[in-house]
């Protein structure tokens, strides 16, 4: 059985591909407008560099190890209430290794090049659990009343291409309460 990485679903995916923003910027520009809003107030995020790929993060996917269930979950556990998200499963057969790389985001300088390694399929596994810092992240942002960032000092594993996600099962993370009886 192959190990999946997970993106959020979108209308980015055009004829079942999915697409970085700077190829919507290009084609498909209303898509691009309506996407590029989630970076309101972090516009500097979308101009940084990737090394290793020397591209903007503009011009990869991102991708996540770890199922949205466990995100969810975690959300709730520190008091939060996530709503219901949708993600497509995407296995890593569909992943070229010369066109992944992971960002380790085990701190906050992106610049730093000791941050980025070159992907490969075990990295998946190894990367497929919430780390104990964002699990404090999101319970600090729940605290005082803020909206967490979802993947913040998560491994991202970057994409520098469009993943064919049309035949893709979708996933999707809710909250699931096992207290109710």
């Amino acid at each position: 059985m192959g190990r999946f990485l997970f993106h959020c679903v979108q209308e980015a995916s055009i004829d079942g591909w999915l697409h970085p923003l700077n190829v919507l910027k290009d084609k498909h520009p209303d898509l691009f407008a309506q996407h590029v809003r989630k970076y309101e107030g972090r516009e500097y995020v979308i101009k940084k560099r990737i090394p290793i790929f020397d591209c903007l993060w503009n011009d990869v996917l991102f991708l996540s190890a770890i199922s949205p269930m466990e995100v969810v979950q975690a959300l709730k556990h520190v008091g939060g209430d996530p709503p219901p998200l949708k993600y497509y499963l995407i296995t890593d057969r569909a992943i070229e290794l010369d066109q992944c790389i992971v960002y380790l985001y085990e701190h906050e300088d992106h610049e730093d090049p000791s941050q980025y390694v070159r992907y490969t399929p075990e990295m998946i596994t190894r990367y497929a659990s919430l780390p104990d810092k964002t699990l404090e992240y999101y319970r600090e942002a729940i605290a005082s009343g803020d909206h967490p960032l979802l993947y913040r000092y998560v491994p991202h594993f970057l994409y520098r291409g469009s993943v064919w996600v049309g035949n893709s099962n979708v996933l999707t993370a809710e909250v699931v309460d096992l207290d109710s009886s």
